[in-house]
């Protein structure tokens, strides 16, 4: 019989990530930004922003001037 409780997944909070996805909107495309294990909340924004700026500029599927609102995930490992 099925016990309530007995199936469950740990998932970490997102201060535990390791990694972050985000994906383009425009051109579909998937970047990654490694944080580390002791990556300070300051650090992980900072790192995204940067990587967000960076694919602005080399994305080829809108101008960098366009509006763009990345999803974002944080995949296991």
């Amino acid at each position: 019989m099925f016990e309530p409780g007995a199936i469950r997944e740990d998932r970490q909070t997102v201060a535990a990530a390791n990694e972050v996805r985000l994906l383009c909107p425009h051109c579909h495309a998937a970047i990654y930004v490694p944080l580390g294990w002791s990556c300070s909340p300051v650090i992980r924004q900072q790192k995204i922003s940067a990587a967000i700026e960076e694919h602005r500029v080399l994305c080829e599927a809108a101008p960098p001037e366009a509006q763009r609102v990345y999803r974002i995930d944080y995949p296991r490992l």
